[in-house]
């Protein structure tokens, strides 16, 4: 197989596979969504609730703890386990990892913003790839950023529980800081940038791939 025949095939195989993510994350949000209630009520050990004030005690424990009520019994993961990345923040140093059957793995965290957000990394082929705990995420072919917010009332309601989380994506591709604008996106040198020159984390990758139906556009850095 000759090798840029290749690379449009592994661009096609991992989109499928971001894609497949995404909507199984936002499926299994949605059904602890009605066990559970809105993500803003869900709360962090220590009784701090996502959404509101930023007292609690982040660390692995709590976030295991965390993971394994609102999002575990809704996903099938093979194991979790405490994970690393490097970069410039404490919350960073107590991740949970956790192992999909296919051999790709998420890695979930709980960071202090105005209130507590919940992040997420998606890491196609992990298992092959040999990511170590401590490394940097800055593969943009294989690590996709995603975060959970609050939706727009998107789907069909008629005032009962079960339509009301219906068609209703939580999880969605990370923008924290955006401008909303296709070059915030890429512009060479800012923060999270899908460019090749990205000079912390090419976090708003996930969006781009997004914005193109989930298909690697030209401009993506592969």
């Amino acid at each position: 197989m000759i090798p840029g025949f290749l690379s449009e095939y592994q661009k096609k195989i991992t989109a499928v596979k971001v894609y497949k993510f995404y909507s199984m994350i936002n499926q299994a949000v949605r059904r602890s969504v009605f066990d559970n209630g809105e993500p803003d009520y869900w709360i962090y050990p220590g009784g701090v609730r996502l959404g509101s004030g930023d007292g609690a005690n982040i660390n692995y424990e709590n976030n295991y703890k965390f993971v394994n009520q609102y999002i575990a019994p809704y996903i099938k993961f093979d194991m979790c386990e405490d994970w690393k990345i490097a970069a410039s923040t404490s919350e960073d140093n107590h991740l949970v990892m956790c192992h999909l059957p296919a051999g790709d793995a998420v890695i979930f965290g709980v960071y202090r913003q105005t209130g507590l957000a919940f992040d997420m990394y998606y890491i196609s082929d992990f298992k092959a790839s040999k990511f170590d705990s401590g490394a940097y995420l800055t593969d943009a072919s294989k690590v996709f950023y995603f975060s959970l917010q609050k939706p727009a009332n998107n789907g069909t309601e008629d005032g009962t529980k079960s339509s009301a989380v219906k068609n209703r994506n939580f999880v969605v591709p990370y923008v924290l800081n955006w401008d909303g604008t296709y070059e915030g996106l890429t512009k060479p040198g800012t923060k999270y940038s899908c460019s090749d020159e990205y000079t912390f984390y090419p976090a708003y990758c996930t969006k781009l791939l997004e914005l193109n139906n989930w298909k690697f556009p030209d401009n993506y850095p592969w």
